[in-house]
């Protein structure tokens, strides 16, 4: 109830919260790791062909 006058949500709040922590207690250059690993992840993964799996003939 009162989030909604906040105009927010328990999801929105818990991931607010979730962000906070992980800057407060991960440091800097760990964060920089991931975020530079990640994006280095994304960038290589193939696309791959979605096959039907209702083709079982």
């Amino acid at each position: 109830m009162y989030l909604s006058e906040k105009n927010s949500s328990l999801d929105e709040e818990i991931s607010r919260y979730a962000e906070q922590l992980y800057g407060k207690v991960v440091p800097q250059n760990v964060r920089d790791f991931i975020e530079m690993t990640a994006k280095q992840q994304s960038a290589a993964k193939p696309k791959t062909a979605h096959t039907k799996s209702n083709d079982l003939s």
